[in-house]
């Protein structure tokens, strides 16, 4: 299921943890009514509804999220829903658990991955510095000119930027993506400021 909490109180007309729902319960739920009335009836999708809508249109940024009790086997089901769509090429797959990263890696070899933080994350150097991995996920809060000097080839894609002002600074400053909620404005942004 692609949703961003772990429950689906926030984005749905329903209650309770998605670990534990059925595919039917949570395809049930109105997940756009919240948004406006236009949207009213709109389902949670799956990763494979996600990669028949856009996956030839889009690069499609896959974040695994990562607890212990629900962790196994996560990547392996991704790894098979990537390659059964052919979107090798077409993603990049991101979380903030390293283990997560290196799974994928070793599932994936070709598929670029990201490593998700943030301010108050704790880094796992033990895992990360032994990984090649393409891109850097940072909090925005985390980036400056310098910082994004220092990591050198990576990708930066950066999350969540929802000011303008703050968009047109980090474009400005070279980062390869920008994650938001608003991305109307962060294209008319981008291409306002485009040399």
């Amino acid at each position: 299921m692609i949703i961003h909490d772990d429950t689906v109180d926030g984005t749905t007309d329903g209650h309770g943890n998605v670990q534990d729902m059925t595919l039917a319960e949570i395809k049930a739920l109105d997940a756009g009514r919240w948004f406006g009335a236009n949207f009213a009836g709109t389902r949670v999708p799956t990763l494979d509804e996600v990669f028949e809508a856009v996956g030839q249109r889009l690069i499609i940024n896959v974040e695994i999220k990562s607890q212990e009790k629900r962790r196994a086997g996560i990547e392996n089901v991704v790894a098979v829903c990537i390659a059964r769509h052919h979107m090798q090429q077409r993603v990049i797959v991101s979380s903030f658990d390293p283990r997560v990263l290196q799974t994928c890696r070793e599932l994936m070899p070709a598929v670029p991955i990201g490593y998700l933080y943030a301010p108050d994350f704790i880094f796992m150097p033990e895992i990360m510095d032994s990984l090649l991995y393409e891109a850097r996920h940072p909090h925005h809060s985390l980036l400056t000119p310098e910082s994004i000097a220092r990591l050198g080839a990576y990708r930066i894609n950066t999350w969540t930027v929802n000011e303008a002002a703050r968009v047109a600074e980090l474009a400005a400053w070279g980062v390869s993506g920008i994650i938001t909620d608003e991305p109307d404005m962060a294209v008319k942004v981008i291409h306002a400021n485009a040399v």
